[in-house]
């Protein structure tokens, strides 16, 4: 990606989760190509309470699942991420201004650590 080119047609508005639930809120941090200072992206900027019952319902957890369970969402989780190599490449150099060929690796490396953990 050269330095010059627009690096995204409109910014990504992501949510944070908190218990899977996505939470969007009215403040939010902006996410910059570090090479020419578009906004890529923005993010929810996380209020006292949104960490305050993040933290609440994590200490409440009690893991149910078996090993078996665990074993078949790391498979999807490294499957997911093989699958979408290409778009997620792509994000991690927009926020990092890490060359293509790093991140690309990169995701590959977190796809094949999330399927060995899995056996």
């Amino acid at each position: 990606m050269h330095a010059r080119t627009k690096a995204v047609e409109s910014p990504r508005r992501e949510a944070m989760r908190i218990a899977g639930e996505k939470v969007h809120g009215d403040r939010v941090l902006e996410v910059r190509f570090p090479y020419t200072g578009e906004v890529v992206a923005t993010v929810p900027k996380a209020t006292v309470e949104d960490v305050r019952r993040a933290f609440r319902i994590a200490r409440e957890y009690k893991p149910t699942l078996t090993r078996y369970e665990r074993y078949k969402i790391l498979m999807r989780a490294g499957d997911i991420i093989a699958k979408r190599r290409d778009e997620i490449s792509r994000l991690i150099t927009l926020e990092s201004g890490l060359c293509l060929k790093d991140s690309t690796y990169e995701v590959g490396r977190a796809s094949e650590v999330l399927l060995f953990a899995a056996t």
